[in-house]
């Protein structure tokens, strides 16, 4: 197989697990529920947040395989931005999709970080508890980062839908 169907084939599966884990982490944003005038008692609380931790973890394992197939690409416009060789147009379009990884990659990093913290049990496994981190904050991070890390995918997918017109109608006869 391609590495070009590859990625494909992964972005895809990393979409929807995000869109699942990005969803559910909606679903149990803390207040959100009472804005619409529910309580958690409407909702599989303990299951949700099993499946939100579950493929959370496999969100971890996705982009690690993503960044990977896609260094070439991380390297090249790295190099690129350094150098600045391209014209005006060509060199804002390249930085604002380069800035908007790069933060996608620090509020991703934050993200991640806090949501091991927040790993049911995994604190206990290295002999600690909630009450040696000031886990309020803690929580507060992970749930603003994971609002920015959906903002920020959306405009990930839309540039990367732009460069490659995946949806563009392709004409069957050349001619």
């Amino acid at each position: 197989m391609k590495k070009r169907t590859i990625q494909y084939i992964l972005s895809i599966i990393l979409v929807l697990v995000l869109f699942i884990v990005g969803s559910i982490g909606v679903l149990i944003f803390p207040g959100l529920l009472k804005v619409f005038g529910l309580s958690y008692a409407a909702i599989p609380k303990a299951q949700l947040y099993k499946i939100h931790h579950t493929l959370g973890v496999l969100v971890i394992f996705l982009l690690f395989i993503h960044l990977i197939l896609h260094w070439k690409w991380i390297n090249v416009v790295s190099k690129k931005i350094i150098k600045i060789k391209q014209t005006k147009s060509q060199n804002k379009k390249i930085l604002f999709n380069y800035i908007i990884n790069i933060a996608l990659l620090i509020v991703g990093i934050s993200l991640v970080s806090t949501g091991i913290i927040k790993y049911p049990g995994l604190l206990n496994y290295f002999g600690s508890d909630f009450t040696n981190i000031p886990f309020y904050e803690v929580s507060l991070i992970h749930d603003w980062s994971g609002v920015a890390v959906i903002f920020l995918s959306i405009i990930h997918l839309i540039l990367f839908i732009r460069k490659t017109n995946l949806f563009k109608k392709k004409d069957k006869n050349p001619n």
